[in-house]
């Protein structure tokens, strides 16, 4: 049986719980050990790819998250490390490299790709049923025409960090169906599928981007807020939302950077800027029906606050795609 999560309060919040994305993440692995260790007595043994083109800080930092990950829960795995010189033909070289490999039974192309070089093509030239990623053309159009329903009733790859977020909402009873989500930021890996998978699962999504004209209205009326922007240290007055987790996208000297940043996220109501950074790996839940969003409501004049900061969580993401 899986273990029980933290459930932390924060200081001052009353009924908020933190959201405990590296407990979820070593949950998930302790149970896709028991599931690989079962697999390996079967005589299967499966294995994770991945392509990775030039030293990105992010990209670095992914990978070797999956490999470390891979080698903790027993999954065999196959790395291709191209430099940032590569062509387009040496990438493609190395995808149909995987495809054909017997020991990998899924792998990743890391994005992003070097400058001039299009995604599009690499992924459409994967072999679909070892896209562990969930972004071949075949396996988004998979998620768009089934049925909306639970997330486990998906027979396609998933993204891994947008399964990474559901999981995370759905391992703390964060009601998703009929919410509203705000997911700021539109990229490939994390902002489209993701909505897509919302709507899946029948929340009401809106995407916000670079030309969303009022990105504080759209956070000030959802239910729910994702930031995924790939932009360290979101301003509060950008915002205009208590707290927004990140997805961890840029380097710096002390480590990898999320979207958000968050003591402001322990606060009631943060005035101002968003503060001095939201752990990756943390979010924020107030159950709706939480009688202080009734005096906050009162107090701004209009509809309650957000009741979840959520986050793409790395770990959760390696943990995703190791699945």
């Amino acid at each position: 049986m899986s273990a029980a999560l933290p459930r932390e309060r924060w200081a001052g919040e009353g009924s908020a719980v933190r959201i405990d994305g590296t407990a979820l993440a070593a949950r998930t692995l302790d149970d896709l050990k028991v599931r690989i260790d079962r697999l390996h007595d079967h005589g299967f043994r499966p294995g994770l790819g991945t392509i990775m083109v030039g030293q990105n800080a992010g990209s670095v930092s992914y990978v070797a998250g999956k490999h470390r990950d891979s080698a903790q829960i027993g999954l065999d795995s196959v790395r291709i490390d191209l430099p940032e010189t590569a062509s387009a033909a040496d990438i493609r070289a190395a995808i149909l490299q995987m495809n054909d490999d017997p020991r990998v039974t899924a792998f990743i192309v890391q994005l992003p790709l070097p400058q001039g070089i299009d995604p599009i093509p690499m992924l459409e030239l994967m072999n679909p049923a070892k896209d562990a990623d969930g972004l071949h053309p075949t396996n988004l159009g998979e998620l768009v025409l089934a049925v909306p329903g639970g997330a486990g009733t998906i027979d396609a790859p998933l993204p891994c960090t947008p399964r990474g977020i559901v999981a995370m909402l759905e391992a703390y009873e964060v009601p998703i169906r009929g919410q509203h989500v705000t997911i700021i930021g539109q990229g490939l890996t994390v902002g489209r599928p993701l909505g897509l998978l919302l709507t899946r699962l029948e929340a009401t999504a809106t995407l916000t981007h670079s030309l969303t004209e009022d990105v504080a209205a759209e956070c000030r009326r959802a239910d729910i807020i994702v930031a995924a922007a790939g932009v360290a240290g979101l301003r509060q007055t950008r915002l205009g939302a208590a707290g927004c987790g990140g997805h961890r996208r840029r380097h710096q000297p002390r480590g990898v950077a999320g979207d958000g940043q968050g003591q402001a996220a322990r606060r009631r109501r943060p005035r101002g800027r968003l503060g001095r950074g939201l752990p990756v790996a943390d979010a924020r839940w107030r159950r709706p029906d939480d009688p202080r969003d009734a005096h906050e409501e009162r107090r701004r004049g209009g509809g309650a606050p957000p009741a979840l900061a959520a986050c793409a969580c790395v770990r959760v993401r390696a943990a995703m795609c190791a699945s």
